[in-house]
């Protein structure tokens, strides 16, 4: 008889995820977008796009009532 599969764990999940940022030295993080002393992390991944801080500038904008992060800089746009 085939062993039980075991069900999703999120918690699993974010304690990857903290121990990847307590590693990596992030200092914030939304969702996916994270922030070091030096650079922008876009995720997760080993092959994840970092960007140099210099010259990003950042902003929270709450219009809609729905808080959005936007960084942007050269070639870059990003809203989370």
């Amino acid at each position: 008889m085939p062993a039980a599969r075991q069900p999703s764990r999120p918690g699993i999940a974010k304690a990857k995820f903290d121990r990847l940022n307590k590693e990596q030295r992030v200092l914030a993080n939304w969702q996916c977008l994270r922030i070091t002393r030096t650079e922008l992390i876009e995720g997760y991944k080993k092959d994840a796009r970092r960007r140099p801080l210099s010259g990003l500038t950042a902003r929270a904008d709450d219009a809609t009532g729905r808080t959005c992060v936007i960084i942007e800089g050269p070639n870059t746009t990003w809203c989370q």
